[in-house]
């Protein structure tokens, strides 16, 4: 079964479907479809938010704790630079940790 929709222009140019085409029995399934796919979305802020508390929780047991002491470094800014960084043992000292994540203003360029 093939589906033909007439496009019209609008207003500034853009290009819509005509009103007619939303009526179709193909329309009623794909709004469904639609809202089965926009309703994660919802739950999503949720989802962060929870996450966001859980590492919230974790922060201050892990060897990163004193990161969020920085003025305008939150949960999620420290756990972008704990995702990046990775085992802190990796790094020999702070200044090498520092001068990877480009903090660095004599190595970095835009500085």
């Amino acid at each position: 079964m093939s589906v033909q929709v007439a496009v019209t222009a609008g207003p500034s140019g853009w290009w819509r479907p005509p009103r007619d085409a939303q009526t179709t029995a193909e329309a009623t399934v794909g709004r469904q479809v639609l809202v089965a796919d926009l309703s994660p979305l919802t739950e999503m802020p949720a989802q962060i938010a929870t996450a966001e508390a859980e590492f919230a929780r974790f922060l201050p047991l892990s060897p990163f704790a004193t990161l969020t002491t920085t003025p305008g470094w939150g949960v999620v800014r420290v756990g972008n630079y704990v995702g990046a960084w990775g085992d802190p043992n990796h790094w020999p000292e702070p200044a090498q940790i520092y001068r990877a994540s480009g903090l660095s203003p004599a190595q970095c360029v835009s500085a």
